[in-house]
């Protein structure tokens, strides 16, 4: 099953030494995938992840290296621009930063995994439920 994260999933992932996400993320069955964008979002959170984490510094470096590893990283340009006029219009009201997940999600006809609760209400409001849920 293939499937977008946010980088709420990421930064919930790196909290504890054992971690529901962070396991569920590595299970066989998942194809994981993420717009570049991620990693401007993980450049301007590192110092939370840093000071929220139960991980010591290397033992973050480690889980960092095989996340990245194994998430399937999308450039920009990959997705159409058709997906990301659709995605903006969706999103422009509900949170704006939001919209590369949603394109991508668009682009590979895929559900986007994310913790972010402001997001999930405003598109339920709109009734659109494109989310993934750690439960199947």
């Amino acid at each position: 099953m293939k499937i977008i994260i946010d980088m709420n999933i990421v930064f919930s992932s790196l909290l504890k030494k054992e971690s529901k996400i962070r396991n569920k993320l590595f299970e066989k069955e998942l194809e994981i995938f993420a717009p570049n964008f991620l990693f401007i979002e993980f450049i301007k959170n590192i110092n939370r992840i840093i000071s929220y984490s139960e991980l010591k510094e290397d033992e973050l470096i480690i889980m960092l290296e095989e996340l990245f590893e194994h998430i399937n990283f999308v450039p920009d340009k990959a997705i159409s621009k058709e997906n990301k006029v659709i995605a903006y219009q969706l999103f422009k009201d509900v949170d704006v930063k939001d919209t590369p997940y949603i394109a991508l999600a668009l682009e590979l006809n895929c559900l986007l995994w994310t913790g972010d609760k402001k997001l999930k209400q405003g598109l339920f409001k709109k009734n659109i439920n494109i989310f993934y849920e750690i439960n199947q």
